[in-house]
């Protein structure tokens, strides 16, 4: 639900700029569309969709780069034009390897490498293959679009950096390179390969989403002798609630950035451990699995919240200084701490177990 909000908001943000159309308004009708066509065609309908927005993201991402880099003055001229705009120090950090700093990297590393790896869009599209040959081109073709979907887009924002005055809100510094630096043409051409992602990941999400309610939960647990067009009709109304609470969601969240967070964090510190450890160790157990979900999801929390809960109470500063001590001070993201307290409790737990097993 909060990843989809992320694209609801980040479609509202493209109308805003194009149509003047407010957050609320474009986030509700970004949920109308995606859901609309995901609940009438299913999986078959979102390739169909997925193989045309894909298209459309090549061509305008290439056109755009090329006709922005000539009007900015190719990089050297993006260089020069921010080096106007920024201190020394801040211009090293902007164009530097690490510019937001160690922790920081290693901060997204953490957060987004694992989240990729079980994917459950990716994961629940894989099994949706006919051959392992569909899944090896598709899995690898899916690498390569997003190593060039992850540069094209950062290349513009910083020539937006270049050529635009500073903005309030940096969330549109696309839509605004796309309507005030490129040809009206090609910024429609592009605005409507950016819509398409967007609306491309909000029906993969909705994929997830009702594959996980109707399959697992639905028929799974409460009806596992339901029939396919019960299975059907169940799944269609989980979109609509879905799309629904997503919207809601977006209406609630100020940031795509702030949903992606949420998202990816949750994502990897619930499934990272369990899919991993399933998959390259043979000796887990069902019980050391949920452990370690609970272990490492706890902590996640206490990390997160105890900041928080510090401010709101000051009697549990002294307790939450102590908790947070490796995240403030030697910049260890919090994630990666609940990911080692989980790791060492799924070991232990599947240790104990097999021993208890075995005697």
């Amino acid at each position: 639900i909060v990843i989809l909000s992320g694209q609801l908001i980040a479609v509202a943000w493209i109308l805003n700029v194009v149509a003047g159309v407010s957050k609320p308004v474009g986030c509700v009708l970004a949920a109308v569309v995606c859901t609309i066509y995901f609940t009438a065609g299913g999986l078959h309908s979102t390739v169909r969709v997925n193989l045309l927005q894909l298209t459309v993201k090549f061509i305008g991402f290439i056109l755009a780069l090329g006709f922005a880099l000539k009007t900015s003055g190719a990089l050297g001229g993006v260089k020069q034009s921010v080096s106007l705009k920024l201190d020394p120090d801040s211009l090293a950090a902007y164009f530097g390897l690490v510019g937001i700093g160690a922790s920081g990297v290693s901060r997204y590393l953490i957060t987004l490498v694992p989240s990729f790896i079980i994917s459950p869009g990716l994961l629940q599209k894989v099994f949706g293959a006919r051959d392992q040959k569909a899944v090896r081109r598709g899995v690898a073709s899916n690498a390569v679009v997003l190593l060039i979907f992850a540069i094209v887009p950062v290349a513009l924002g910083m020539i937006g950096r270049a050529e635009l005055q500073p903005l309030d809100n940096r969330e549109l510094a696309m839509p605004m390179v796309l309507t005030q630096v490129l040809p009206v043409w090609l910024g429609t051409l592009l605005l409507a390969a950016i819509f398409s992602a967007e609306v491309s990941t909000a029906d993969a999400v909705l994929f997830m989403l009702t594959t996980s309610l109707g399959k697992d939960l639905y028929k799974g647990l409460l009806r596992p002798d339901a029939t396919d067009q019960q299975l059907l009709r169940f799944t269609r109304w989980c979109a609509v609630a879905c799309g629904i609470g997503g919207a809601i969601c977006a209406l609630l969240l100020e940031t795509v950035i702030g949903a992606l967070t949420i998202f990816y964090s949750i994502i990897t510190v619930v499934f990272f451990l369990p899919l991993v450890g399933g998959l390259y160790w043979r000796r887990i157990t069902a019980r050391a699995a949920a452990t370690s979900i609970w272990v490492a999801a706890g902590v996640f929390f206490i990390l997160e919240a105890g900041p928080l809960a510090a401010r709101l109470w000051t009697a549990l500063e002294p307790v939450a200084l102590l908790i947070t001590l490796p995240v403030a001070r030697w910049g260890v993201p919090s994630l990666a701490v609940a990911i080692a307290a989980g790791a060492i409790s799924l070991a232990a737990v599947t240790s104990f177990t097999n021993r208890e097993g075995a005697e």
